[in-house]
């Protein structure tokens, strides 16, 4: 699929994304992988452990991708009134 095929994003943006979102990485994981464990169109997957010794996953979404999802249900929310009035058994 081509939209699965894109480069992972840089291990200092996803630092920057998760300790916007949680805080420094040291205070609430062990070890977080660099290199992610698959990387797709809207996130990518990086292996973690947490202070527990429990090893997660974590999912981290490519920057500025919430603002291109919330856009698209817009247009999907707007798409589906006007299927709507033009052929309201459809």
């Amino acid at each position: 699929n081509t939209l699965d095929a894109v480069p992972a994003i840089s291990y200092e943006e996803v630092k920057k994304v998760v300790e916007s979102e949680l805080g420094p990485l040291s205070d609430m994981y062990a070890t977080f992988d660099r290199e992610p464990v698959a990387a797709a169109s809207v996130a990518q997957v990086h292996r973690a452990t947490l202070k527990d010794g429990r090893t997660v996953a974590v999912k981290v979404l490519r920057p500025g991708v919430d603002n291109l999802l919330k856009a698209d249900l817009g247009f999907l929310e707007v798409a589906g009134k006007v299927t709507e009035a033009i052929a309201p058994t459809f």
